[in-house]
């Protein structure tokens, strides 16, 4: 196999962010009075039993409390010929995907 077909083979390679895992934070430390004189146990026992009054309330709707919920979004970066997580060798020939191999444009990676 000459250069030229090795070249027109190679496989070649993006970043692309995706949006990998989503989820909702309750914080119900808002509910603590006096957080700050409490132990970490103490602090984890009182915010189990404002996890269940929480709970109640959502089936109730009765509370007052104030409870900040929070949507995170999780994103990875992976590699587009391969899927796998974005990793990155280099040799002479520039970048490659540390998974599959594919060539990497270096203005294709920003960090």
């Amino acid at each position: 196999m000459n250069k030229m077909t090795e070249l027109k083979e190679t496989k070649t390679a993006t970043k692309i962010n995706i949006l990998y895992d989503v989820n909702v934070e309750a914080d119900l430390s808002g509910m603590i009075l006096g957080w700050r004189n409490k132990s970490n146990e103490e602090m984890a026992k009182y915010l189990d039993e404002a996890v269940m009054e929480f709970e109640r309330f959502l089936r109730g709707h009765r509370s007052q409390d104030m409870v900040k919920l929070t949507v995170n979004r999780i994103y990875k970066d992976i590699c587009s010929a391969c899927k796998g997580q974005w990793e990155t060798d280099s040799d002479e020939m520039g970048l490659s995907c540390a998974n599959c191999g594919a060539r990497i444009s270096t203005e294709a990676v920003k960090i």
